[in-house]
């Protein structure tokens, strides 16, 4: 700003002139700074004009140097440029807004979904703690079902939500904020929360880290951050040892075919005509290794059931309902295809007869809905997967023991499809075929149930004795 080539000490303050071809802004204080060419600004009161032309008067004799460009003594340009530097700084929610958009298309619903909850959360986390703070449900409907949503106009919001989003946007500090290693130590340790300030679980912190981490690598891509600033080295965030995850599976947790037989026989149990539907759903979690979504949606023409022997599921992507407003089509169903790959891509799974059997017996009494579907309710909607964990939870206490029921063996129905990879695991099936047929990676196989297939040492051992007596 100093340069000699872009400053002078040249300078010239002329008198205040009056332009009377305008009303607005007459008085026009003029100045020449070296060779350029006039500099001039218009005020509209000759008090204000003759306080910017002292302005320059007191520059000018305190010998200060004058920009050859804007016509500005230094210090007064550096104020301007300061200025609009603030004016200029992307704030956090605007930053959070552009990062929401940019991933819409890159996210299926249920990830746009899970993106504006952790949004939500650390954009409320970061907002001032203020006696004219917004109710706090307002806040999150501002936020995630309108701000977080690109196709949506904040201003076809009701008039209380967007005011909570007006007070959002003029509260929220700069994305720069991150950059302070204690902001973002105090903004680490407040998502460790949920609102009633107990723990959150250790899955749902690497959800929030992990969407924190993508924000800031955005800032870094769009320039506003040198480098992300949960890598700053300064940071020294340590995680608490009840947030530390492990992506394995527990083997305490998995259920042997006696104890998934007997907890599909307790289902039939489950209410009149609810229970009898979801005996073939669970089925295929277990036997078909089939993700919740999956077996949802399927299709009878995904069935290949011969009356004897073995049968195939040709997979799918399922149709999870996450809500109308995180999906394309704007239906509560999520159209996708398999998890991690395209849309169009299936699996083939080989099925055993147990599996062929609860499935014709299924469609032969109840049918089949819309496009062939194969489960319906007893009102024909579809199923969820949160119907379905109800379900389970109620048949739970008549399909196991009472001392299996104090543990945490087949508490959830995702542990159905567990207990089926660990079934073939367990009977000698290669890791390669077990993982496609389960559609994830052999590596994901190895690290999930590392824990499990250590559990299986006893039968290996047994699996060795007899081949060396044979």
């Amino acid at each position: 700003m100093n340069n000699p080539e872009s400053t002078s000490y040249d300078v010239r303050i002329h008198q205040i002139v009056e332009d009377k071809r305008t009303k607005k802004r007459p008085h026009r204080v003029r100045w020449t700074v070296a060779d350029r060419p006039r500099f001039g600004k218009s005020f509209a009161t000759v008090g204000l004009a003759e306080g910017f032309r002292s302005d320059l008067l007191r520059a000018a004799r305190k010998g200060e140097a004058f920009d050859l460009e804007t016509g500005l003594p230094v210090s007064m340009l550096r104020k301007q440029q300061e200025k609009q530097k603030q004016e200029n700084t992307v704030t956090w929610l605007t930053h959070a807004k552009q990062y929401a958009a940019y991933k819409w298309t890159r996210l299926s619903a249920n990830g746009r979904k899970s993106a504006a909850d952790v949004l939500r959360d650390i954009t409320v986390a970061l907002l001032p703690q203020r006696g004219d703070r917004p109710g706090k449900d307002e806040l999150s409907v501002a936020l995630r079902r309108w701000a977080f949503i690109p196709a949506r106009n904040i201003a076809d919001a009701p008039p209380e939500i967007q005011d909570a989003f007006s007070w959002a946007e003029r509260h929220t500090p700069a994305l720069s904020v991150l950059e302070d290693a204690e902001v973002l130590r105090s903004l680490l340790d407040s998502l460790m929360l949920k609102q009633d300030g107990t723990r959150v679980s250790a899955n749902y912190f690497d959800r929030r880290h992990a969407i924190l981490y993508n924000v800031g690598e955005y800032a870094v891509m769009k320039e506003r951050c040198e480098q992300n600033p949960l890598s700053n080295p300064k940071l020294k965030w340590e995680r608490p040892v009840d947030l530390k995850t492990e992506n394995v599976i527990d083997p305490r947790a998995v259920g042997t075919m006696s104890q998934v037989e007997s907890m599909l026989t307790a289902v039939t149990y489950v209410g009149v005509e609810q229970g009898p539907r979801y005996v073939a759903y669970f089925g295929l979690l277990y036997y078909a290794m089939l993700r919740p979504a999956e077996a949802t949606d399927l299709e009878e023409s995904q069935c290949i059931l011969p009356k004897e022997g073995w049968g195939l599921i040709v997979a799918k992507g399922g149709k999870p309902n996450v809500g109308q407003d995180w999906t394309d089509s704007g239906e509560a169903h999520d159209d996708r295809g398999l998890k991690h790959r395209g849309r169009k891509a299936t699996r083939d799974v080989p099925i055993p007869p147990r599996l062929v059997e609860l499935l014709r017996h299924h469609i032969d009494t109840y049918g089949t809905g819309p496009e062939g579907r194969v489960f319906r309710t007893v009102r024909g909607g579809p199923y969820t997967v949160k119907e379905a964990g109800r379900v389970w939870g109620k048949a739970r206490p008549f399909g196991l023991s009472p001392a299996d029921q104090k543990t945490d063996v087949l508490s959830y129905i995702y542990l159905l499809r567990a207990s089926g990879i660990s079934y073939r695991r367990a009977a000698g099936v290669p890791v390669k075929e077990v993982s496609q047929w389960a559609g994830h990676s052999t590596g994901v196989q190895e690290q999930n149930y590392a824990r499990v297939l250590t559990g299986l040492k006893d039968h290996w051992t047994r699996r060795m004795d007899e081949f060396m007596d044979a």
